[in-house]
């Protein structure tokens, strides 16, 4: 019962002023959802980007799937945002979860369509997998973070060296 008032928490704090007009960024993400095919994201987007393609690939399968409107944009943001907040109770409990559901800085990234909040749900998922020993599970999602910003490269070094 803790975990699910915890989420709740963490859903409703990201959900909070979701509906804002899109900013510089998100709207370059929008912008390549919605103005390149999946291919082009790869070749012709990604090479002179800033990220790595996973966000944006993922984004044109949602926007195909529900809209461009801003709350839908930065849904995914707030799914990533709360299951962080999931993975990261399975790490260090109540105290852990409870500090990143109400992190400032996390629930902005998690307000955001960007790929930040993406990106920290693949490091903690990668994190969790990797403590449980579950290989192929950490491998999946690690890779996925790498895939999604360049932060998560900076993770390497706790991982190296360590036994699965």
């Amino acid at each position: 019962m803790q975990l699910i008032l915890i989420l709740i928490l963490g859903l409703i704090l990201r959900l909070i002023s979701l509906d804002q007009s899109l900013w510089l960024d998100e709207a370059t993400s929008v912008v390549v959802a919605r103005d390149y095919t999946y291919g082009e994201i790869l070749t012709k987007f990604s090479p002179g980007d800033f990220h790595p393609p996973l966000y944006y690939l993922f984004l044109k399968l949602w926007t195909d799937l529900f809209g461009y409107s801003e709350i839908v944009l930065r849904l995914p943001s707030v799914i990533f945002g709360v299951l962080t907040v999931y993975f990261l109770y399975k790490i260090g409990g109540k105290k852990a979860a409870i500090l990143m559901a109400v992190n400032p800085l996390a629930i902005y990234y998690s307000q955001e369509a960007r790929m930040y909040s993406m990106a920290m749900m693949f490091v903690v998922m990668a994190v969790y997998f990797f403590t449980n020993h579950k290989r192929k599970l950490f491998v999946t999602t690690f890779l996925a973070a790498l895939y999604t910003d360049y932060v998560p490269w900076l993770m390497i070094p706790v991982f190296l060296g360590r036994d699965l």
